[in-house]
């Protein structure tokens, strides 16, 4: 058996290439990303979106107290939901503990709380995450 080993292989004019005998796979499928929606955004002052995906927009109903609105609302509210912040502490961001509440079609709530404050007591987010996930 040889083997040839080349850069380029060109017809010549008119005329067609066919390479027969490679043994090509077919590519595998890509499954659906689980992941139906997502948001980073600013939880002090105004808000503000930094990163989003089906996520029309958030309220802030109070103090460290959001609602997350979807842009497409699910069929169910049994879907999963992974949430992050951190809050500036003296110039240093450190995490914040979150609760994630009232699982809807079309919204859910999220609740951030300062790691240095007692139990209960909200605080606005330097940065919050969610990512939601489900069957959509």
């Amino acid at each position: 058996m040889s083997t040839l080993k080349v850069n380029r292989i060109e017809p010549r004019t008119g005329d067609t290439v066919e390479i027969v005998g490679l043994d090509i796979p077919e590519p595998p499928e890509i499954p659906e990303s689980p992941v139906k929606a997502y948001v980073n955004f600013a939880g002090q002052g105004s808000i503000q979106l930094r990163n989003i995906k089906n996520v029309s927009h958030i309220t802030q109903n109070s103090g460290g107290k959001y609602t997350v609105h979807f842009a497409t609302p699910f069929s169910h509210n049994q879907y999963v939901v992974a949430s992050s912040a951190s809050i500036s502490d003296a110039g240093t961001d450190v995490s914040a503990p979150t609760s994630v509440h009232n699982y809807q079609i079309g919204s859910v709530d999220v609740w951030t709380t300062s790691s240095n404050h007692t139990a209960g007591n909200f605080y606005d987010a330097f940065t919050v995450c969610l990512i939601i996930c489900g069957d959509d």
